[in-house]
């Protein structure tokens, strides 16, 4: 269940990364980037057992988390 859904996201986010850069093409070399790493993560996720996938999937979530706490300390500093 866990592959469809990381798969969904990917093609959620790929559809719009895309119109973002039907919107903008400045975006392109980001869109282009994103996107192989994107699909990279997901046909990971895709291809690995189950006990090696929930170790990488609590990474990736503290990873995630981690991020949106700089974000905020940048944020709340007045840096971005």
């Amino acid at each position: 269940m866990i592959r469809e859904i990381v798969l969904a996201g990917g093609v959620f986010y790929l559809l719009i990364n895309g119109i973002q850069f039907a919107q903008n093409q400045s975006v392109g070399g980001e869109a282009l980037v994103i996107g192989i790493i994107y699909l990279a993560g997901v046909g990971a996720f895709w291809f690995r057992e189950e006990e090696p996938l929930k170790k990488w999937e609590y990474l990736v979530v503290w990873v995630a988390v981690l991020l949106f706490v700089v974000y905020g300390v940048l944020h709340y500093g007045g840096m971005l």
